[in-house]
Parts: C-alpha cells; structure tokens; sequence
C-alpha cells in the first residue's frame, strides 16, 4: 500500500510541469503560425446575435446550416463578417481553458464557409468570446 502511494505521488509530481510548459508553449505555437487574429478583440458582439447562433444548436453539436433558421444563419453572417449564403456548418461551446488562463470562462464559435476567392475551397473560423460578449480572438484554419 505505501508503494502505490509513492508511485502515485511521484506521477502526481512529475506530471505538474510537464502540464504547465504544454500549456504555457500552446498560445505561443498558436500565434508562430500566423493564424490567430486580435484585429477584433474588444468588438463586442450582440445579445440577440450570440442568442441565436446558440438557440438551435446544442453546445459542441455541430450541425448543417440548411437545418437552421435563415435569421440565425444572418446573426451568424454578421458575427462573423461572412455571406449567409456562404455558411455550410456550425458549433459552438465553452472554453475548456483552466482557472488563470486569459481564455477561461469564454465561449467559441466555429463555422464551416465558402471560400471568397476559390468556391470549392471550405475554410473554418472560429471566434473567441468572453463571458462580456467581447471578441477575443478569431482564429481561422
């Protein structure tokens, strides 16, 4: 029984900064890429709209555009700066950042559009919200 204790203990120990510099390097690696844009931090998003882009959908569901109703296919269009016509899919839910992390307690949206310059071309955004309805991020990829 002390054994399983010690060996427990020594996982315990070891594991905590190998989970601290995973998390600390993960946003650094993120913004080397180039894809994370705070162009948009601080916009705030409205009531109505963040409400209908989560009122048919349930959280980490992701779901197809043409099963939406075309007024949160708009709310979605705005938010996120794309044609309605140009939305294919949609998910959204909160953020599973820990306690002290500057995404914690935020939500994101993803969605799956149309290309602008090449229609056969799918590309994915997400937008970082925090519990304030202020943009944070918009991630696209």
């Amino acid at each position: 029984m002390d054994i399983i204790y010690k060996t427990r203990r020594f996982v315990l120990k070891a594991a905590w900064p190998l989970l601290i510099v995973a998390l600390l390097a993960a946003p650094r690696c993120a913004d080397a890429a180039g894809k994370v844009d705070r162009t948009r931090a601080g916009e705030r998003l409205l009531r109505h709209e963040i409400g209908m882009m989560e009122e048919w959908v349930y959280p980490y569901a992701t779901v197809e555009a043409y099963w939406l109703p075309v007024v949160n296919i708009s709310a979605m269009g705005r938010a996120f700066g794309v044609r309605p016509s140009a939305i294919r899919q949609f998910r959204w839910g909160r953020s599973l950042a820990p306690r002290g992390h500057f995404l914690a307690r935020s939500f994101w949206y993803t969605i799956w559009h149309q290309s602008e310059s090449d229609l056969t071309l799918i590309r994915r955004t997400t937008l970082r919200v925090g519990i304030d309805g202020r943009v944070i991020e918009k991630f696209e990829w």
